[in-house]
């Protein structure tokens, strides 16, 4: 168990009308990017805003797509999806992670306030298809490590900040072309440098390993997997979200078995594992067997990491 703050934490001020989340869903093949934004507007009308989003390149700041909506926000959340055509768009690649920035701001027409959040992106495929793994339709080997993401003398928060790139960095000179933070999240510039550097990411949630069953399990587990998934969901070097690490038969691993759901609802777009290790002891039945069916529908859901 690790306790307190873990990592950074900013304090914002902003106006009733603001943005609380992006998701960008980008196409590899044609440049289309799909912007999933919520607003939210905290006063007690509706408000009159202008919407607009903007797509750059994230190195060199130049703008390559521009969209702008008008938008009546009631109360609460809503959800404004924009579609953007990229021209001539880059692929994210290993050895040349190319990154882009989309910017989703705001303004009320009433006040002249405006609020607005950006996320980089990058257009990439990965996923396990006719036996081997692909990234962008290229078959590649799967060279992978892991990393508990811990630290001498501070544990999660190492002496020296510099060994949470550190670690990265000598991953990836080492050949390897993924690294697996198991057990528990990376800090979000481990995965900003992830994107950088073209070195791929297998993500598991602090619910995944030893969680006891309780009243509250699969509330707990739910809350950890969600709130992953919707931090991390745009970075283009993730490509593997993990529901569970070495877990045996039981209720645990059933709730996980069941949690698929509430995954795809929140990001329908990367390969999912359900445990590593063949903890279940079902070693009669082939491993996909468990998940219940789903992998007729969803080819991307595997059952058992080595």
């Amino acid at each position: 168990n690790h306790g307190g703050i873990m990592d950074s934490v900013e304090l914002n001020v902003v106006p009733p009308a603001r943005v609380e989340d992006v998701f960008v869903r980008p196409n590899w093949q044609t440049g289309e990017v799909k912007v999933q934004a919520t607003a939210r507007n905290a006063s007690k009308t509706s408000v009159q805003t202008v919407v607009q989003f903007t797509i750059a390149q994230a190195a060199s700041g130049k703008t390559v797509a521009s969209l702008t909506l008008d938008r009546k926000l009631p109360p609460g959340d809503s959800q404004i999806d924009a579609r953007l055509q990229v021209p001539g768009h880059r692929l994210w690649e290993l050895n040349d992670p190319f990154l882009y920035r989309v910017t989703v701001r705001v303004s009320s027409r009433e006040s002249k306030s405006f609020d607005e959040h950006s996320v980089r992106f990058g257009f990439r495929d990965f996923r396990f298809s006719e036996g081997c793994f692909r990234l962008n339709g290229r078959r590649i080997y799967f060279r992978c490590s892991h990393t508990g993401n811990n630290y001498p003398v501070g544990l999660k928060l190492p002496l020296d900040p510099d060994f949470l790139r550190r670690d990265l960095l000598n991953v990836k000179v080492m050949g390897f072309n993924s690294i697996r933070f198991i057990a528990g999240v990376a800090t979000r510039g481990q995965l900003d440098l992830c994107d950088e550097i073209g070195l791929m990411v297998y993500q598991e949630s602090y619910a995944a390993w030893l969680l006891a069953d309780s009243p509250k399990m699969k509330e707990r587990f739910d809350r950890s997997t969600r709130e992953m998934i919707l931090r991390d969901r745009n970075h283009p070097s993730l490509v593997m979200w993990g529901l569970l690490n070495e877990t045996g038969d039981g209720p645990v691993f059933r709730h996980a078995v069941e949690s698929l759901s509430l995954v795809r609802s929140l990001d329908d777009t990367r390969l999912v594992m359900l445990n590593s290790g063949r903890f279940d002891n079902q070693t009669g039945s082939s491993p996909l067997e468990v998940w219940r069916g789903t992998t007729g529908s969803d080819p991307n859901v595997t059952h058992n990491a080595m």
